[in-house]
């Protein structure tokens, strides 16, 4: 199996052109053999992946629709960029306050 293989295994989703770009951008060699040395740059790799995932809008053309659960991958990835102590790339997410409606007076 090589890194780009166990990246694919690791987030389950089929974005070559993403993976492509996050392995490179990690300086990490799609082609090399993967070993359990490389278990963390990978785990690393794909908290990335989740994080532009879930950055990016829904996905519909035609037939095909891609839906993600942005505040899951998100919460994914953070979990993961903490655990690496990498507190930079996490994404704060912020709660959505909605008042529907208030039909209260006050005396």
């Amino acid at each position: 199996m090589t890194i780009k293989e166990a990246l694919q295994a690791e987030v389950h989703i089929d974005n070559e052109a993403l993976i492509d770009k996050i392995l490179i951008d990690r300086a990490l060699d799609a082609s090399a053999t993967y070993t359990a040395a490389d278990h963390d740059a990978v785990e690393i790799a794909s908290a990335f992946f989740y994080k532009y995932q879930a950055l990016h809008p829904d996905f519909k053309e035609g037939g095909l629709s891609i839906k993600v659960n942005a505040k899951q991958l998100l919460k994914t990835a953070n979990a993961i960029f903490i655990k690496y102590n990498m507190n930079d790339e996490v994404v704060r997410i912020k709660p959505k306050i909605k008042i529907l409606n208030i039909n209260e007076s006050i005396n």
